[in-house]
């Protein structure tokens, strides 16, 4: 078996995972049952072939199969036009799309996004290595807003919605637009827009978006239909104004996940 598990001295179960060792194979068959071993949301420490620096994972929790979508089936690797170097990742749970977004785009600044406080303390502790990425504990939303949230579909960590509140004593996370990130950023274009928000694309493409929309190169977009209607409705009425053409995928994720590059 070409991996090993130690126990470094700050107490995380640390998994080092060999180079050819980094498929479905080694994922379901060795990967997932090891995992299992230790209690529910047990913070392990995981060494990936190809990467910098070690993740970190939550035992028994949606964060196993984040990794496995975006490290083993390769989730968002799509062909992307030359020159990423602007990327706003909305929806960042844990991290892992915005490590792998900084090791195929070596140039990258990369803005991640998280509203939930216990993801965000595992992103935070996952990208903290990472001197081009800027971590905000806030929601993407079509404005300055106080939000509350929840996890209406109880799916883990990887399921929570925001919703408006008019109250500051029912606010739980701030909502922030676009147009504040680039100029937090001090960007005038995004070259890489990957939003997974749970349902909020509704709101954030029904309006406002005419401030930021078309700086936006490329857009990588998860519709969340099921547990926001309308969102899939508010998505297309927007962007067929726009010049962006739709890249088909294929597989499991066809169905809900769309690319799309701006031809403009």
């Amino acid at each position: 078996m070409n991996h090993k598990t130690i126990i470094n001295t700050r107490g995380y179960p640390k998994i080092v995972v060999e180079q050819d060792l980094l498929n479905k194979r080694f994922f379901s068959r060795i990967f997932l049952p090891l995992t299992k071993m230790f209690e529910k949301e047990k913070l392990l420490k995981i060494d990936l072939p190809d990467f910098k620096y070690p993740i970190y994972i939550r035992a028994q929790t949606s964060d196993i199969l984040n990794a496995e979508e975006i490290f083993i089936n390769g989730d968002y690797n799509f062909n992307f036009p030359e020159n990423i170097t602007r990327i706003i990742d909305a929806g960042a749970n844990i991290g892992f799309a915005s490590i792998f977004f900084s090791k195929i785009f070596k140039n990258a600044k990369i803005l991640a996004l998280e509203p939930e406080k216990s993801n965000f303390s595992v992103l935070k502790r996952n990208v903290t290595s990472y001197k081009n990425i800027k971590i905000l504990n806030k929601a993407l939303w079509v404005k300055e807003a106080n939000l509350k949230i929840s996890n209406r579909g109880k799916t883990e960590h990887w399921g929570f919605m925001v919703e408006e509140v008019k109250k500051e004593e029912d606010c739980e996370v701030r909502g922030i637009p676009i147009e504040s990130c680039m100029k937090m950023m001090g960007w005038d274009k995004i070259d890489l827009l990957k939003l997974d928000i749970e349902g909020s694309e509704k709101e954030l493409f029904y309006e406002g978006y005419e401030k930021w929309l078309g700086k936006v190169k490329v857009i990588i977009l998860e519709l969340h239909e099921k547990m926001r209607a309308g969102a899939t409705e508010s998505f297309y009425n927007t962007i067929k104004n726009y010049n962006f053409k739709e890249i088909k995928i294929q597989g499991k994720y066809a169905k809900h996940m769309r690319f799309l590059i701006n031809r403009s």
